[in-house]
């Protein structure tokens, strides 16, 4: 009796672990608090790029990768733009458009809510991925005209510089 019992109310959880799941689109940032995920956006609408990388040396945020597969522990309500997930016991803030909403079943997308996608603010994060690219590039093509003491590290600035140059193609459209 006491296995049934113990199993009727543990099914539940398990099957709404399981509806949780979703999927990372990469590319946006997650931050290990939601202020630090805010104070991200706020050095993304300001173009304060030294602020934004001091926040991922801190190991304060990082940039997520495409295809993780992830919990999603807090959803966006119907007027909030950020989620929580966990990924490998950790927990982290994001961007409601970060991540594909997933049926653990059939992997179909399920909708957090109906509010619509706020495209300007997508074009203002593709924007920025777009330059924030761009400066990288440049930085490397800089490094490459100086010239290089050391074999190994002109090939890792090719290397570099190739990355962030497809990168400017992917976010600029070039």
């Amino acid at each position: 009796m006491k296995r049934i019992l113990m199993v009727v109310f543990l099914l539940p959880l398990l099957v709404d672990a399981q509806a949780n799941a979703a999927t990372t689109k990469g590319g946006h940032a997650a931050c290990l608090t939601k202020q630090w995920y805010e104070d991200m956006i706020q050095f993304v609408a300001q173009g304060d790029r030294a602020s934004f990388n001091a926040y991922i040396e801190a190991r304060r945020c990082v940039v997520v990768k495409a295809g993780l597969r992830v919990s999603v522990v807090e959803w966006p309500g119907m007027f909030g733009g950020t989620a929580a997930f966990v990924y490998q016991g950790v927990k982290l803030w994001t961007a409601r458009e970060a991540l594909d909403y997933l049926d653990a079943g059939n992997n179909e997308e399920r909708k957090p809510s109906k509010v619509p996608v706020n495209e300007d603010v997508d074009r203002k994060h593709q924007d920025f991925l777009c330059n924030w690219n761009k400066g990288y590039a440049e930085q490397y093509q800089e490094r490459l005209v100086m010239g290089c003491k050391n074999p190994e590290t002109c090939k890792r600035y090719v290397e570099k510089k190739r990355k962030y140059d497809a990168e400017v193609a992917k976010y600029c459209g070039q």
